[in-house]
């Protein structure tokens, strides 16, 4: 039987430390070991099972120009594939939205067997954006599609 307040707990911790980043070409990691480094930022998070990862960021680079696609995406799929149970991983991707280069944090977290936490950090136009997207997932979710 699983706890699944300790796997919450484990999660939230390991989520502050980022004792252990996934380093790829594609990417770029920040300096400091939390995802606080840019003030600016505004961030949202929200609970998904991990087969619905995918699709959300797949509907995700619709808003940008470029520099996030299909090859940031597999990076985010493999990512996912690889978690352990309350282990954190932070992404940083830079793409663009309107020909201007967009900060774009991702923080995921193996938060139970099939849960995942995902943690987005941007512009505050661009998570007011990502958070209607939330909402329509959340709503199409609601109604079985």
């Amino acid at each position: 039987m699983y706890d699944f307040w300790l796997y919450r707990w484990l999660a939230e911790r390991f989520a502050g430390m980022f004792a252990s980043r996934l380093v790829e070409s594609e990417h770029i990691e920040p300096d400091e070991s939390d995802w606080s480094w840019e003030s600016d930022l505004e961030e949202t998070i929200t609970e998904m099972h991990r087969d619905a990862v995918s699709p959300f960021f797949t509907v995700l680079t619709k808003l940008f120009d470029r520099g996030f696609g299909p090859q940031q995406i597999g990076i985010i799929e493999n990512l996912v594939a690889k978690l352990r149970p309350a282990e954190a991983r932070q992404l940083d991707f830079h793409p663009a939205r309107k020909g201007k280069s967009v900060t774009l944090q991702i923080l995921l977290v193996r938060s139970g067997i099939e849960e995942i936490s995902v943690g987005v950090r941007s512009s505050p136009a661009m998570i007011q954006a990502i958070e209607t997207l939330l909402d329509q997932h959340s709503d199409r979710e609601d109604a079985g599609v």
